[in-house]
């Protein structure tokens, strides 16, 4: 009992409040949505190519960047 080496356990971080995700997502998907319109408004003519082109390419960051989320490890875990 007296010899058993010392361990020390790390903190795991946890994953960032969900709610601060939700709240960037949320932002995220606004910001593109007014870009989106702005192409739009300011187009000489009707073309519904550009917003779905700008609603499109933030569709598959959010969705990309949502998977990197869901299968990361948390920091301080190693493989065994």
């Amino acid at each position: 009992m007296e010899n058993e080496p010392v361990t020390t356990k790390r903190e795991i971080q946890p994953l960032p409040n969900r709610k601060v995700i939700w709240t960037i997502i949320g932002l995220l998907v606004v910001w593109s949505a007014i870009i989106a319109l702005g192409a739009i408004v300011r187009a000489d003519e009707f073309d519904v190519r550009k917003p779905l082109i700008v609603l499109g390419t933030m569709g598959a960051f959010l969705g990309v960047w949502l998977i990197a989320l869901l299968f990361r490890e948390p920091r301080g875990v190693s493989k065994p």
